[in-house]
């Protein structure tokens, strides 16, 4: 085999593995992470907080630093769905995939207010739930 096919083979092999090797640009690195139990809701996504716990009347905002609530805000309804738990806040939230939903809240003055949420937010805060079980295996 002429020597320029052979390098010119040799250079086609070697670059993916080494554009595969070389570290990834962490400019665009999104990291988020999120954390439901039975009565409370903690999501913090590149350096956004959010912390949520089941209330009397309502989803209580415990921390905030985005999506204009703020600690003490009470959410209320989710589009036209009362909420009282974290798990109805989130069902009510995945139930509109890809779609602004409005919020209304009701502020630790007393004056209820709407806070629009946009699809992105939606989906980075309510991702889909994981899919069940696999189903066990048949006993033979």
């Amino acid at each position: 085999m002429p020597r320029p096919v052979l390098l010119a083979l040799l250079l086609a092999c070697a670059a993916p593995a080494a554009l595969a090797a070389a570290p990834a640009d962490r400019s665009s690195h999104h990291e988020s992470h999120l954390r439901v139990d039975d009565s409370s809701l903690t999501w913090d996504s590149d350096g956004r907080r959010l912390a949520l716990r089941d209330g009397a009347d309502g989803v209580r905002v415990v921390e905030a630093n985005t999506l204009r609530l703020q600690p003490g805000d009470v959410v209320t309804r989710v589009g036209d769905t009362p909420v009282r738990s974290v798990r109805q806040w989130l069902a009510a939230l995945r139930a509109r995939p890809g779609k602004s939903v409005v919020l209304q809240v009701r502020g630790i003055d007393g004056r209820v207010r709407v806070v629009q949420l946009s699809g992105g937010e939606i989906a980075d805060l309510a991702p889909p739930p994981p899919p069940p079980p696999p189903p066990p295996a048949p006993i033979r």
